[in-house]
Order: structure tokens, then C-alpha cells, then sequence
């Protein structure tokens, strides 16, 4: 412990002996011995030497205790002033004491004297004997409770190897999982990736295991990492995803894709030819939506098969068309429409470059698709956004692309109406598909 400071002057020093003496008239023993190892304290921090008699006084106290568990709360009290005041042996001596006497409680204040015994000692430096003292502690719950303070002391001491030995010894799964957590971000915060994979099958609690995996994601982004650490990682966590039922390996890509990792994850999925992983691609682009950029590298780099692909694009478009629209998302637009065999999804990226400015790009996407219902949605979108330029000539062109009889008289005759509307000054309604849908069901009923 470190040195006494002097700071009371003459006379003030000359009243202390007299508070020593009136905190002996105190009539509760208990609060006599902290009030007096207290005082004791503030003593020896001030550099006067009545600090041994005040301390003396509260060891006296303590036997004047009737209630023996009081006696050893008195201890366990008296002792942490003992050792703030340099005297650690003493400290440790009461401590073991106190220790002694709680072995012959019964019932269930043995094991609240115990905890409080423990704790005490970890307050003084003593975790070892911490740790002896929770052995004692016949409460399962209790002990584990005991067993996560101390581990925690050892973490904050740095002593991970310590506190790794004492995870066998906890009941809870709970607990287990909670502290071993702990522990995984220590060695992760230290750049000691194998330890923490070691780690990892130790959480066998659903909400510790995503909060490391989220961790993981975080850290070894920030850590700026080796490639070669990133496949690690995705092994061991693709092992626990299959042998647990659970799907870890989703949130791990999501969380580097949130980091602007996107090019490793699409190479990841790529590679996961043994994964369900249409899936995870699908929910790392909806994750990615709300930028741009991460996701056109993502979708650019993504190398799936089209039965995989189109459901991601689908949602994808889905998502894009539903919100305000932008010119930020062209790239995207434009890879999903040279890459996907849906028709159905061709028709939202022709409207959706559409209502971004781009129709003649549009209509090179449009020109794919063959169902004529399908056909005359795109160039519909299409026509429209020729009329918001005022361009009624292509407008009608665009219609006249739909060769089908019956539907591309519907959709001439929607787009000359929009020409009169936007004649007389009436804002054209943009959207086509809703009326589309009506009239597919009127000619689905009537069999035409």
C-alpha cells in the first residue's frame, strides 16, 4: 500500500483521541468496530498515529458481538479498512477467520456469509482465496454468482488465463455464457484471434453467441485484419451455425457487410456452395439497401446461380421502388437487369429507371420480356416517363411497343388519356400497375 499523507494540523490531531473515545461509548458493538476501523482509516491517511489504537479498539468491538453473524459481517467489514490502512496480513488473517467461523453456520446465511466472505477477499487482493471460499457456498446460484465476480477480477487484472480455468466450474448456462463472452472480447481486444475461437464453444446462450459474433464482425473490421483471419472465422462459425441449428453465420456477414466489407461476404457466399445460402445473400442486400454503393459492389461481386439470384433481386427492386427514388441506385438497377432471368423483375427495373431518368435504358430491359401483360407494365412505366418530359411522341412509341392485341390497345389507350390529362393541366397518374391488375382480372374472369 502506498504512504500516509499528513494533512491535519496540531489541533485538529489533539481532538482525534477524543473522537477515538467517543466512538467507544457507541452501544451497538457492530457499528462501534466499522465506525472505529473507519476511523482507523481516515487516521492513517493523515499520518497520525492513534491510527493503531482506533484499529485495536474496533478488533475489541467485535467480540463484544453477540449475534455470530454479525460477528463475521463485523470482520469481513473490519478487515478492508485493515488493508486500505497498509495492513494486509492482518487483513488476510481476519478474513481466513472469518472464513473459518462461517463453516459452522447452517442453513441458508452460511451461504450469505460466504458470498459476503468472498467478496471481501477480492476487495483486498485475495481472489485464490476468493475462489476457496465460493467452493463452501452450497447454493448453486450463489456460487455462480460468486464465481462471475471473480472472474471478473481476474479480466481486469489481465489474468485471462486464470479466468478461463474457472469456467468449467460455473452450474449456470446463463452465466457461462454471459462471462465467457467477456473473455472473448478480451482476447478479441487484444488481437488474439485463436484464443477467442477457442472460446467460442463455450456460449451456449443464443444472445451471448449473436453478441460475439456481432463482436467479432466489429473488431476484426476495425482490427483491419488478414484475409486469412476473416476464412477462419467463417469456418468455425459455419461449423457452430450447422451443428447448432442456428444460424450464426447470417448475422457474422451481415455485420461486416454494416463495416463495408461486402467484397469479402460476396466471396464468402460464392464459395458456400454447402450453405442455404440464397437466403443470407438475400438478407445482406436488404441489410445494404440503404446504401448505394456498398450495395452495387456487393450484388457486382455476388456470383450466384439465377434460381438464387432472382429472389435477392426481386426484394432488392421490391424495397428500391417503394421508397423515394434516386439516381444513386442506377448501377444497381442496371447489374440486376443484365443479370436475372425474371421477367417479373425486368419489369421493375425498366419502371424503376424509369422514374430516374433513364428510358432508353429502360426499354433496353423491357424489350426482354415477352409476356404481354408483363410487357406493357415495362413500357408503360416506361411511356410515362416520356410524358413527365413532355415527350408525348416517344410516350406513344413506347406503347406501341406492346404488340399484343388486347394489351397493347389497353395500354395505348391508358397513355393517350395521360396525354389529355397532362394537356389540361391535370397531374398524370404515374402508376399503372394497380389499373394493369384490375384489367388482367377482368379478362382472367370473363377467360379472354
Amino acid at each position: 500500500m502506498g504512504g500516509t499523507v499528513n494533512t491535519s494540523s496540531p489541533e485538529r490531531v489533539k481532538l482525534h483521541p477524543q473522537v477515538i473515545n467517543a466512538a467507544r461509548e457507541i452501544p451497538d458493538p457492530y457499528v462501534r468496530a466499522v465506525t472505529l476501523a473507519r476511523i482507523g482509516h481516515r487516521l492513517y491517511l493523515a499520518g497520525d498515529a492513534n491510527y493503531g489504537k482506533a484499529f485495536s479498539l474496533a478488533l475489541s468491538a467485535i467480540n463484544d458481538i453477540d449475534n455470530p453473524i454479525v460477528v463475521l459481517k463485523a470482520m469481513v467489514d473490519v478487515s478492508r479498512y485493515l488493508y486500505l490502512s497498509g495492513m494486509e496480513e492482518k487483513a488476510r488473517d481476519l478474513l481466513r477467520s472469518a472464513h473459518e467461523g462461517s463453516l459452522l453456520l447452517k442453513g441458508p446465511a452460511r451461504d450469505v456469509v460466504l458470498l459476503d466472505i468472498a467478496r471481501g477477499a477480492l476487495v483486498i487482493g485475495m481472489p485464490d482465496e476468493a475462489l476457496l471460499y465460493s467452493t463452501d457456498v452450497q447454493d448453486a446460484q450463489k456460487r455462480d454468482l460468486i464465481m462471475a465476480e471473480i472472474f471478473q477480477f481476474y479480466i481486469k487484472k489481465g489474468d485471462l488465463r486464470r479466468a478461463s480455468s474457472l469456467l468449467d466450474g460455473v452450474s449456470s448456462e446463463d452465466v457461462k455464457s454471459r462471462i465467457s463472452f467477456e473473455l472473448f472480447k478480451e482476447h478479441l481486444r487484444r488481437g488474439e484471434f485463436a484464443s477467442a475461437l477457442r472460446i467460442l464453444p463455450k456460449i451456449g446462450v443464443y444472445y451471448w453467441m449473436d453478441s460475439s459474433i456481432d463482436e467479432i464482425a466489429r473488431r476484426i473490421s476495425e482490427e483491419d485484419a488478414s484475409e486469412d483471419v476473416y476464412w477462419k472465422f467463417v469456418e468455425a462459425i459455419k461449423e457452430l451455425s450447422m451443428s447448432s441449428g442456428r444460424d450464426y453465420l447470417t448475422t457474422f456477414l451481415i455485420g461486416l457487410s454494416l463495416r463495408g466489407k461486402v467484397g469479402f461476404v460476396a466471396k464468402v457466399l460464392n464459395s458456400l456452395t454447402d450453405f442455404p445460402r440464397a437466403e443470407v445473400a438475400k438478407r445482406v442486400a436488404m441489410t445494404l439497401v440503404s446504401s448505394p454503393g456498398n450495395l452495387e459492389e456487393f450484388i457486382r461481386e455476388l456470383s450466384l446461380p439465377p434460381e438464387e439470384f432472382d429472389p435477392l433481386a426481386r426484394a432488392v427492386m421490391d424495397e428500391l421502388l417503394k421508397g423515394p427514388v434516386s439516381p444513386a441506385y442506377r448501377e444497381v438497377a442496371l447489374i440486376i437487369g443484365r443479370r436475372t432471368e425474371d421477367m417479373a423483375v425486368l419489369v421493375k427495373v425498366s419502371t424503376y429507371l424509369s422514374k430516374i431518368g433513364y428510358p432508353e435504358e429502360a426499354g433496353t430491359f423491357a424489350e426482354q420480356i415477352a409476356d404481354p401483360y408483363l410487357r406493357s407494365l415495362a413500357f408503360g412505366a416506361i411511356a410515362l416517363a416520356h410524358l413527365k418530359k413532355g415527350d408525348i411522341d416517344s410516350a406513344i412509341e413506347a406503347a406501341a411497343e406492346v404488340r399484343d392485341r388486347d394489351w397493347g390497345s389497353w395500354l395505348m389507350g391508358e397513355i393517350l388519356v395521360k396525354v389529355v390529362e397532362s394537356s389540361i393541366g391535370e397531374n398524370a397518374e404515374e402508376e399503372l400497375s394497380e389499373r394493369a391488375q384490375k384489367h388482367k382480372k377482368w379478362r382472367d374472369d370473363i377467360g379472354s
